[in-house]
């Protein structure tokens, strides 16, 4: 039993050396990647998104992304200018349609699925006129923050939109190495 501990402590020593070598190697940068939102959180994490009070039909938000790296070397973070942030979201609208709006999440679902007060089915016909509930791209500013529009609808009211942002990580040894990342929100009153 007594042996059994020291060799413990060596091997986990071992690895932390390999690991610090990593982080001090030739290319001591790591992506730093998140979507900043901008609003409150409930106890459970979710994001939650207050509908305009004036009695509009959509509701208009700013959501922020921040793009950098972390510097092992120099133990400080650089921001990423000039980098493109890919924006989807699962909920989509019409423009005249008042009664209901399609959700669809991107990569998981095959299917629209229309969404009404009273009800829901699976849409199938044309998808060319749905609306995006926030815009596809932007860039990143010498700060690294990029922005987008997230546009809701007020029939969308206590639905959830995970809204989602990729960029391309090029700090790692992959070279078409892309990351996801996404945050969950709640269209409130």
């Amino acid at each position: 039993m007594r042996i059994k501990w020291p060799i413990l402590l060596i091997v986990m020593m071992l690895f932390s050396c390999v690991w610090l070598d990593d982080k001090l190697s030739d290319d001591p940068l790591e992506l730093v990647f998140s979507i900043l939102p901008q609003l409150n959180q409930n106890g459970d994490g979710y994001y939650l998104l207050p509908l305009n009070s004036d009695g509009k039909q959509v509701t208009n938000h700013t959501v922020y992304s921040y793009v950098g790296a972390r510097d092992y070397n120099k133990l400080k973070y650089v921001h990423s200018e000039n980098k493109t942030v890919h924006w989807i979201s699962n909920l989509f609208w019409v423009t005249d349609d008042t009664l209901g709006y399609y959700r669809k999440r991107i990569r998981f679902e095959q299917d629209y699925r229309y969404i009404t007060a009273d009800t829901s089915f699976i849409y199938s016909g044309d998808t060319t006129a749905f609306q995006k509930t926030v815009g596809c791209c932007s860039t990143s500013d010498e700060d690294g923050i990029g922005s987008t529009i997230l546009t809701v609808l007020s029939s969308m009211l206590g639905d959830t939109i995970v809204l989602e942002a990729g960029t391309f990580d090029e700090y790692d040894n992959f070279p078409e190495d892309t990351l996801y990342i996404s945050v969950p929100i709640i269209i409130t009153k």
